[in-house]
């Protein structure tokens, strides 16, 4: 009973722990007001200065989000393009080559991504995002 109790306790501590470090973004009001209050402080700032400053910073801060959250929906749909260029880069090879060729052409392939995925300290068979890269076949 007693191996029960402390095994709930450390179950639920380490849940505790878990939840923590997934802390939310502050808002952007937040983050603006905390930068505020450094710089009114910093600086001395007076009460209509300090207004200023939070509606400059705010504005900064969301600027600056947006551009972030784009750029990661751009960064995305190139990976996106990218995997349907290999897919059909892969399936057109195929196509040209024999069944023997084809299996060579893996193996290469799989060599030189094994090689690769060494060299950037990248784990699983197909990198940490599932990448696919174009097979380089003049490299040996």
């Amino acid at each position: 009973m007693k191996k029960l109790i402390i095994l709930t306790i450390a179950i639920f501590a380490s849940t505790l722990v878990m939840a923590q470090d997934k802390k939310e973004k502050p808002s952007a009001e937040e983050r603006a007001e905390k930068r505020t209050e450094k710089m009114a402080k910093e600086l001395e700032l007076s009460e209509e200065q300090k207004e200023k400053v939070y509606d400059l910073v705010l504005s900064s801060i969301k600027e600056r989000d947006q551009v972030r959250e784009e750029n990661k929906a751009l960064k995305e749909e190139r990976r996106e393009k990218k995997k349907a260029e290999m897919e059909e880069f892969d399936a057109e090879m195929k196509s040209i080559l024999t069944d023997e060729q084809a299996e060579v052409w893996e193996a290469k392939k799989a060599e030189r991504k094994g090689k690769h995925d060494e060299r950037r300290g990248k784990k699983g068979p197909r990198g940490p995002h599932g990448e696919h890269h174009a097979p380089d076949l003049d490299e040996e």
